[in-house]
């Protein structure tokens, strides 16, 4: 008898005897649909339960070996895709009828290579699939450099022949593939470069700054493995990666650095990769995610001919008012100077002209650190000695620019705009009428995609990437913040005290929300790195791009698969649930900020006591109609300190 655990078939009946579960696939009614390297096939399943033993008849999994033994086919080889390909399986249908809103009736779709190739990495088509969920369950067996075999023709004669071929298996509803409004075109979603002829070769990378949180490393780590990336952890001999052996699984070594950011950082760097190289044969690349080390690590990389951007094109953007210089044209006038005395002689002398408010801020910070917005002189005095206070910056100020604030980012291959987005970074604190220096410019939410028009939209890319290109970088990804002057739209609350953003109602008296023709982009800032996390994981949703990896492949040159990676699902399918903006799904990032006195979380579970205290933000029951998405919400929820 087989065992509880072995998954058992019988003609087009396949059983998981441990979950009592049966799938009849319909072979005869399959459909197949070829690409370039892979093919789709679409076959039709029954999934329901049964409550008695599997048929005395049925085939086990030793017979089976004997049966293909005797056929001479490469029987350990074929055993072991049978198991790989049967067992999850099981796990998928079960997972698919524990769905309140699933029947028994399902399309089993597997994604079978044509030709012998190797993966591009794994996780190959999770970022391609999750926008799908809940009306599909897909199993992933991607894996970066595995060796993938074209059936051969005796494993197309059924179902439990070919599946154990497959690279990724996916059940949906029926409407998914039959319902002309909503169309799971497989085919163009998969169509990229996730087989390789040549098998690639693991690289190693070093990474400085393993950040603060295994919240914000574990994202890393775990694509860095996907894309066949080893990881050696550069950061200071107390840093929390070595406080519990756990975390050794997610990197490859971790190696003791002084973090102190001085004019030796780089050089520091530069030894310990030199080290890592020496004591390992080679090392491929230097990456960071983090502002303070983005410039020395440029200059490590550089010192050591490892791939980097130029090491002044990232001092450019690091320093606000060198990249404010490269936009004079905004005609927007600002002051850099060392010191507050500076601006009492400035404003004495009349060669500073103060229209307020204005906005004081170093001119090397990061997220909205020591950032105020002022509405006198006696503001702007006290604003520049705290600023000062600061170590090694400049005090810049400008004014405060009133209109829509978006960020953007940018994926660039040697200058070539491979992928953009904008999201609406909603108003802060100091945003507000008559705010003054005690407001802050935390961020409360973000969304996206952005809600204006596509004439501003387009002028934020051009404009943006065309200062990309000025400041010096050519291939990476880049995160800008930029407000839009003259914006045909506004921030305001509708009836029901929405706030939202709504068309400008101009001097005409009429409402329009096709552009403005007089909008200018006004850049606040270049980040030569990824957003933050959660918005990593509301880009890989909506878009299915991931940053990190993209980030990590320009770390060691990887220019093939940052071209083959860095394209937006959306390129290649037609939109199925376009809104009346023209957006097509939309994801919003809640940021629960702290008071200044700082605390303890009151809630163990912030998310669900949302969720208990607004029904209205839980997804509803999907019918077969709807693609229903409530992606990452636990994820994108950040706390700001």
């Amino acid at each position: 008898m087989p065992s509880a655990l072995q998954p058992v078939f019988q003609g087009e009946n396949v059983y998981f005897m441990n979950r009592k579960i049966k799938l009849t696939g319909n072979w005869d009614s399959r459909r197949t649909e070829k690409s370039e390297s892979f093919e789709i096939v679409t076959v039709p399943v029954q999934i329901e339960e049964y409550h008695s033993d599997a048929p005395l008849e049925s085939e086990t999994i030793e017979e089976y070996v004997k049966f293909i033994h005797l056929q001479g086919k490469h029987s350990m080889q074929y055993l072991t895709l049978y198991y790989s390909g049967l067992g999850p399986l099981g796990t998928l249908v079960e997972e698919y009828l524990t769905d309140p809103q699933q029947n028994s009736i399902a399309t089993l779709q597997l994604v079978v290579p044509l030709r012998k190739g190797f993966g591009a990495r794994g996780n190959a088509f999770r970022d391609q699939l999750d926008v799908y969920k809940p009306q599909l369950r897909y199993l992933d067996h991607s894996e970066f450099a595995k060796e993938y075999l074209p059936p051969t023709k005796q494993a197309t004669a059924s179902l439990a022949d070919i599946i154990p071929f497959s690279v990724c298996t996916i059940v949906s509803q029926p409407s998914l593939t039959n319902n002309s409004d909503i169309q799971l075109d497989l085919r163009k979603i998969l169509s990229f470069p996730w087989l390789l002829q040549e098998q690639p070769q693991w690289k190693v990378c070093a990474l400085v700054h393993g950040r603060d949180a295994i919240e914000a490393f574990r994202p890393i780590a775990e694509t860095a493995h996907d894309l066949g990336i080893k990881l050696i952890v550069l950061d200071r001999p107390s840093h929390w990666l070595l406080t519990d052996p756990k975390y050794k699984t997610l990197y490859e070594e971790f190696g003791p650095i002084d973090m102190t950011i001085d004019e030796d950082f780089p050089g520091r760097i530069a030894k310990a990769v030199q080290a890592v190289a020496t004591r390992r044969g080679h090392i491929d690349g230097i990456c960071t995610v983090s502002d303070r080390c983005l410039l020395p690590v440029a200059k490590a990389a550089t010192a050591l001919n490892l791939p980097t951007e130029p090491p002044h094109a990232f001092a450019t953007a690091i320093d606000k008012a060198a990249s404010r210089q490269l936009c004079a044209d905004e005609g927007i006038s600002f002051l850099a100077v060392q010191h507050r005395a500076e601006i009492k002689a400035r404003l004495k002398d009349g060669t500073f002209h103060a229209q307020y408010p204005l906005i004081v801020k170093p001119s090397t910070g990061w997220s909205s650190e020591h950032v105020f917005r002022v509405k006198n002189e006696e503001e702007l005095c006290l604003a520049a000695e705290r600023v000062a206070t600061r170590r090694n910056t400049k005090i810049l100020i400008e004014p405060f620019v009133d209109g829509p604030e978006v960020d953007a980012n940018f994926v660039l291959c040697d200058g070539d705009l491979l992928f953009f987005e904008t999201s609406d970074d909603f108003p802060s604190p100091a945003d507000g009428p008559g705010a003054g220096m005690d407001s802050n410019f935390f961020e409360n939410a973000n969304v996206l995609p952005s809600g204006l028009p596509q004439v501003e939209v387009d002028l934020i890319r051009t404009r943006l990437h065309q200062l990309l290109l000025n400041v010096g970088f050519r291939t990476g990804v880049f995160h800008l913040e930029a407000r839009i002057m003259d914006s045909s739209m506004e921030y305001a609350e509708d009836e029901a005290g929405i706030l939202d953003l709504r068309p400008r109602l101009p001097s005409t008296g009429e409402k329009s929300s096709n552009g403005s023709s007089n909008a200018k982009c006004f850049l606040i800032e270049i980040n030569p790195r990824p957003p933050g996390f959660p918005c990593v994981y509301s880009t890989r949703l909506t878009y299915g791009i991931d940053y990190f990896a993209l980030h990590l492949l320009g770390a060691i040159g990887d220019k093939a698969r940052i071209r083959g990676l860095g394209h937006s699902f959306w390129d290649r399918v037609p939109v199925f649930s376009p809104s009346a903006e023209g957006g097509r799904l939309w994801s919003s990032i809640a940021f629960i900020a702290t008071d200044k006195a700082g605390g303890i979380c009151d809630s163990e579970d912030p998310v669900e006591d949302l969720l208990t205290r607004c029904p209205s933000l839980r997804p509803p029951p999907c019918d077969t109609g709807t693609i229903g998405v409530f992606g990452f919400l636990l994820g994108a929820v950040e706390v700001i300190a």
